[in-house]
């Protein structure tokens, strides 16, 4: 009996320093919050929001509105991993000397 008390507060003392050091930190909503508006208004479109969740604090969204914003941050990074370091400006024309006028 007293073995098993020991590992109760053991346990419950070891929960307690876990606790102290966790940083409390949600990156997801840390992130969200951070954002400039039209990267807000970005995810917000992409996780099928409203305009008026572009205004409010990852805290203030519902959870469902929350999981989407993860996900929509989720495939952003995911297609940001797939897009040269750097686009040009020029790449936007195309340039065919090739071509005759009939």
């Amino acid at each position: 009996m007293e073995n098993v008390n020991k590992t109760q507060t053991a346990i419950r003392r070891l929960g307690e320093i876990k606790k102290l050091f966790q940083s409390g930190r949600n990156a997801s909503q840390d992130t969200y919050n951070d954002l400039m508006p039209h990267f807000k208004k970005l995810i917000c479109f992409h996780a099928g929001l409203q305009q008026r969740h572009i205004s409010m604090d990852f805290q203030d969204l519902l959870v469902n509105e929350r999981k989407a914003v993860i996900r929509a941050l989720n495939e952003i990074q995911a297609l940001a991993a797939f897009l040269p370091q750097r686009l040009e400006i020029s790449d936007s024309c195309v340039e065919n000397t090739e071509i005759k006028e009939n």
